[in-house]
């Protein structure tokens, strides 16, 4: 009888392990376009108009322009750091979580994942810009500098002494 009772103990942490293994679920969308709609749902926006008046008041913010090098370098922001959308998780270019946080991209749909990813990442006051990236072009051509502004890496070569 006391055999009986050794085994519900066990049966019990099989069976919580069980349900606790499977209880996270992947979430799957039928096309990029449902993915970027139920992210905007979690991720909070802000207007091209409320960023250029940040920009114009000298606001303390960081501005991660989430497209490819050679985009950001034809035209950025001033002030804004390139972190490409593949590699934002892993950059430490933006490491301040406590700054707002504002994410452009060539659209606003780039945007809203890197925002969504940087939320994921404990960034709180997160933001993405809800315009494409020509929009602002259009709208704000006084807020664009071209080339590699602070993101330029100067590679030095030195020579190895003789001898190595």
């Amino acid at each position: 009888m006391k055999q009986k009772f050794i085994f519900i103990p066990f049966l019990f942490a099989a069976v919580c392990t069980f349900f606790s293994c499977s209880s996270g679920t992947t979430k799957t969308y039928e096309n990029v376009a449902a993915m970027v709609e139920a992210e905007k749902e979690n991720t909070s926006a802000i207007s091209a108009a409320d960023l250029n008046s940040l920009i114009m008041e000298e606001s303390q913010v960081q501005i991660v322009d989430c497209r490819e090098l050679s985009e950001y370098i034809a035209g950025h922001i001033p002030g804004a750091v390139c972190v490409p959308r593949g590699m934002l998780e892993f950059s430490p270019k933006i490491s301040n979580r406590r700054l707002m946080t504002i994410v452009i991209g060539n659209d606003e749909g780039s945007a809203v994942l890197a925002a969504s990813s940087l939320r994921k990442l404990k960034y709180l006051d997160c933001y993405y810009l809800d315009c494409s990236w020509e929009e602002w072009l259009t709208a704000y051509p006084d807020h664009i500098e071209e080339g590699s502004g602070k993101e330029e890496v100067v590679l030095k070569v030195v020579k190895a002494p003789e001898g190595c």
